[in-house]
């Protein structure tokens, strides 16, 4: 739902120096990795196109190229007990197994994202924007004096799972700050997206492909015929949310796997209270306050002053909240946004 911002060029660029850097054991694992490919070429030959000479290059691969290289190698059916699949696992290591040769890098990849110099804004789920998440550091007193540090308070989801395909276990653009609901067992878990390779490659926070914020929008739906322009939250019954997928009905395979009408319809009475403040505050009423504030007389609302416009944009702010909701991350902020949709009322 909420698309991930890696910065501009520049940015991004440095992002992926950082991220790459974390690999240990560097050289033995491209040793390993060269190999490992070898065997993947005899097994599809399209493997040639589509996997890097590098490991590193991998690791930073655009995600489109990833939803690939993961439809690709699922299509293998590789026993989970086939030695390719299990010296690849061991490879891409992101959670250490016993006797593993790798080092596990899950850890290290979760303070990478929680490094605020790398710039990444993590305030509420990537998938749901339902569910605070965040980190926060801790002080604990020991025998031997102080101890601080940071604790997770979210997932880092693996988009295309890396059970299925370890290629993308390591992979910067496989990765999303997730609440633990949507990646719990009893929404995304081990489930998989039934989707073809060009809506995978586009539903994930992580594509440049990805675009639900311009896509759909959250709406209130009248399940009755008469519907009532006041006093919404008297008819909680008579209505529901939902996400209209009309300009891109791709999407719905995103809403459908991720519950999400089901879970936000349980939160609708908010998007009917939003509706009963736009019922109530109508622009010609929010003029009124300002030109009330301003102290001018009806005759003169035709020509507003400067500060009447400002004080008429203040109010608006005010009541709304949606830039209160917007610059400190609130949740559910899309679908403050979509319930107001204030370029309605222009």
């Amino acid at each position: 739902m909420i698309k991930m911002n890696y910065g501009d060029v520049k940015h991004q660029k440095k992002l992926e120096g950082t991220f790459v850097a974390l690999l240990d054991n560097a050289d033995e694992r491209q040793k390993k990795w060269v190999k490992l490919r070898k065997q993947l070429y005899q097994l599809k030959n399209e493997f040639k196109k589509l996997l890097p000479t590098q490991l590193h290059k991998l690791m930073t691969l655009p995600y489109t190229g990833l939803a690939e290289i993961y439809d690709t190698y699922v299509a293998l059916r590789l026993d989970e007990k086939d030695r390719l699949h299990l010296a690849l696992k061991e490879l891409f290591s992101y959670t250490k197994d016993k006797g593993g040769r790798f080092n596990a890098l899950s850890d290290s990849i979760i303070d990478f994202f929680k490094d605020k110099n790398n710039g990444f804004e993590i305030h509420t789920c990537y998938y749901c924007n339902m569910t605070y998440i965040n980190y926060f550091q801790y002080e604990e007193v020991k025998k031997n004096g102080r101890k601080t540090g940071k604790r997770t308070q979210f997932d880092l989801d693996h988009v295309l799972d890396k059970g299925r395909c370890p290629l993308v276990a390591l992979s910067l653009y496989n990765l999303v700050p997730a609440c633990p609901t949507c990646n719990g067992p009893h929404i995304k878990g081990k489930r998989v997206m039934n989707v073809t390779l060009n809506q995978r490659q586009k539903l994930s926070p992580t594509s440049n492909l990805y675009d639900f914020d311009n896509q759909i929008k959250i709406w209130l739906r009248p399940k009755t015929e008469k519907i009532p322009n006041t006093d919404f939250l008297k008819h909680l019954d008579d209505y529901e949310l939902d996400f209209d997928t009309l300009s891109d009905a791709d999407y719905d395979k995103e809403i459908n796997f991720l519950y999400l009408r089901e879970r936000y319809n349980y939160h609708k009475c908010e998007a009917l209270r939003l509706a009963d403040l736009k019922a109530k505050y109508t622009p010609s009423k929010i003029k009124e306050m300002a030109r009330i504030i301003c102290n001018t007389g009806k005759e003169e609302q035709n020509e507003p002053t400067h500060i009447a416009n400002v004080i008429t944009e203040q109010i608006r702010r005010d009541i709304f909240g949606l830039d209160f909701s917007n610059e400190h991350h609130r949740a559910f902020h899309k679908l403050r946004k979509d319930i107001l949709d204030f370029k309605d009322e222009e």
